[in-house]
């Protein structure tokens, strides 16, 4: 009898699988497909009419796309939106780009004068998006489908996590890749997560887009935030959409909850890069984003707070933010908290701590950390004077073009202290570092003196190209 119900209960299990991967799925593509064309139709007509800009039409299409749980966006042949049934601003410019970069090679199924199609190749999302693209291309519907997650999801997502951690990026973007294609909306993120950092695939901004966009359509909130980052960021995107798409993005992640989202949402208002300028809307986003412990909010609110801007001055808030986000390894804070305690400026004033944390800066990069420990080094006033190893750093910050690093260095070359002497090489120091004129006037007296330089009273110094930093030799190491 248990036999006979276990056996009814898999043949249950086995049926609703096959039903589900073989018939729904496909039911419910076809369905959106008929939704694209029937859309078609009714814009068709109401372009011909000239109804398509009145309000009775566009209510008339939000309810067909309602119904089947999409979005459509009419696009003419120059990128120009015709229709929109979201008010989602942000998401018509992605669909502009992710088709002009998907548009070669596709899948087609002619139907009359129209096609429904999904991209083509190894990153073909056969659930992800549907393009339908009509006539000779006189306008193109877009519609983000929405799929439900498989039983099955969460197993395969747990294994391609565990293949991410053991450093075994092929296994898991091959695993990210094929739920991608089923709709995951975690999938599709993580895919386009790798597409766009190069973690174990190429690095192309233009299909990791296409992902982020995917996910986003779903709801997956860190693919917004990633959306409004790569727009922020990409050269190339910059250039094909304005700054206020990435700030939507930003903003519709900070909304749900996203600390770092909300963070730059919070440099966007405060610079007014894609937004109106607001120092009251900066303020509160950088406040949201620190009080949920994102570093990035907590330097920026910090910032703010020892300038005095928009809020009053108070140094003693501006040092605990700044040891908040430095202890979290915010790089920036590392060198503002040394430089207060270095100084005394909000907190009791404690030099060996101080620089503790300038070099911990320096040591992760932070060009102005590298021009500071080195200034310290040279005057041996916090620290044990050592002008070798301080030329050592200002080489470190002038190569990321640090102006006060790149004149201390200029001096040196010049006075022949802790470098081997080069008039030529730290004149044009100088100069980079906006301090040509000193420069003229201790080159002049190399020339005088017949130093390094053939002696000449007259000639004024040339502009040489600089010699690369790494050949200034440190005397001794």
């Amino acid at each position: 009898m248990i036999l006979i119900f276990l056996g009814v209960i898999a043949l249950v299990v086995v049926t609703s699988f096959i039903i589900n991967s073989q018939f729904l799925e496909k039911y419910y593509i076809v369905n959106k497909q008929k939704t694209l064309v029937n859309a078609y139709s009714e814009i068709n007509s109401a372009i011909g009419t000239k109804d398509v800009d009145t309000d009775e039409f566009q209510l008339k299409i939000e309810k067909v796309c309602a119904a089947s749980n999409i979005s459509i966006y009419a696009i003419d042949t120059s990128g120009n939106v015709y229709l929109s049934s979201s008010t989602d601003e942000g998401m018509a410019p992605l669909f502009q780009l992710a088709t002009r970069v998907l548009s070669e090679g596709k899948d087609r199924e002619k139907a009359k004068d129209y096609l429904i199609t999904a991209a083509s190749g190894r990153h073909r999302p056969s659930a992800g998006l549907l393009f339908a693209v009509f006539g000779a291309a006189d306008f193109l519907l877009i519609a983000p489908a929405q799929m439900a997650e498989a039983p099955e999801t969460a197993a395969k997502l747990e294994e391609a996590s565990r293949n991410e951690k053991e450093k075994d990026l092929d296994t898991a973007n091959r695993i990210w890749l094929s739920l991608a294609e089923e709709g995951v909306a975690e999938a599709q993120y993580n895919l386009g997560y790798s597409l766009d950092t190069g973690e174990g695939l190429e690095k192309t901004p233009a299909l990791a887009l296409f992902w982020y966009a995917c996910a986003a359509s779903q709801g997956h909130i860190k693919a917004m935030f990633r959306l409004g980052h790569l727009f922020d960021a990409d050269s190339v995107l910059k250039e094909l959409v304005n700054a206020a798409v990435s700030a939507a993005w930003y903003q519709k992640a900070a909304e749900l909850g996203h600390p770092r989202a909300a963070a730059f949402l919070g440099f966007d208002f405060e610079n007014g890069e894609g937004v109106e300028k607001s120092l009251e809307e900066a303020l509160k986003w950088y406040r949201i984003a620190a009080e949920h412990g994102d570093s990035v909010g907590m330097y920026s609110l910090a910032v703010q707070y020892q300038r005095g801007e928009g809020v009053t001055r108070d140094l003693s808030e501006a040092a605990r933010l700044y040891r908040a986000a430095a202890e979290m390894g915010h790089i920036k804070s590392q060198y503002c908290l040394g430089s207060m305690l270095l100084s005394g400026m909000g907190v009791e004033k404690d030099p060996k701590e101080g620089l503790k944390w300038i070099r911990r800066a320096a040591e992760n990069g932070d060009a102005e950390a590298e021009a500071a420990l080195g200034a310290e080094l040279e005057s041996g006033d916090n620290i044990d004077k050592n002008i070798f190893e301080a030329a050592k750093w200002y080489i470190a910050a002038a190569e990321q073009g640090e102006a006060t690093a790149t004149r201390n260095l200029g001096v040196l070359c010049l006075t022949g202290n802790g470098v081997e002497q080069d008039c030529v090489k730290g004149t044009e120091l100088l100069r980079l570092s906006g301090e040509a004129g000193a420069g003229a006037f201790r080159v002049g007296l190399c020339y005088a003196a017949g130093e390094s330089v053939e002696r000449n009273w007259s000639d004024r110094p040339a502009q040489p190209r600089l010699t690369p930093l790494w050949a200034i030799s440190i005397l001794r190491s």
